[in-house]
């Protein structure tokens, strides 16, 4: 809820800043950007859980999201680059807070908050922006992106709502 609460926000305050690619609706620019944001996103909370976890299959699923994640995170920086479009490549001080208190926590603690937050939430919001840019996107090379990167996108959310319930499970 957190994370839909700060994506909320995050379209309304770039709902009111300049297009920077005239070529692009302001629903595709935003796409771009979210698309982009979530990626750097997931990708700096990845390498967090690679490093932090102590759980194999969480270290498991970082390291598949963040390789799937860093692939698709150059393909939207290379279309963002060939339409001009400036993009914030770095966490948002929030997600900087996010990832130091985060790493605050240890064991299962950890583990659990990074794949519900991550794993689940995160990948909640970001399958509704894919299908909904595959949907309604204009420009046809975004809207080809979404729609073949939204199965990827599904995979990880069913992983990772698989890895949280298996960590819910009391020990045998």
């Amino acid at each position: 809820m957190r994370y839909r609460r700060f994506m909320a926000l995050l379209v309304l305050s770039m709902a009111s800043m300049p297009c920077f690619a005239a070529a692009l609706s302001m629903q595709d620019e935003m796409f771009l950007k979210n698309a982009v944001k979530a990626s750097v996103m997931e990708m700096e909370f990845n390498r967090l859980a690679v490093v932090h976890s102590k759980t194999p299959a969480v270290k498991e699923y970082a390291q598949r999201v963040l390789k799937d994640h860093e692939k698709c995170g150059d393909k939207l920086k290379r279309m963002a680059l060939k339409l001009e479009l400036e993009l914030q490549e770095e966490p948002s001080l929030v997600e900087k807070l996010r990832l130091h208190l985060m790493s605050a926590k240890n064991g299962k603690p950890f583990d659990l908050a990074f794949i519900e937050d991550i794993g689940v939430e995160a990948h909640q919001d970001e399958v509704e922006l894919f299908e909904r840019a595959a949907a309604k996107v204009e420009n046809p090379e975004l809207k080809a992106f979404a729609a073949q990167n939204l199965p990827m996108v599904k995979q990880h959310l069913e992983a990772g709502k698989r890895l949280e319930i298996s960590l819910k499970e009391p020990p045998h």
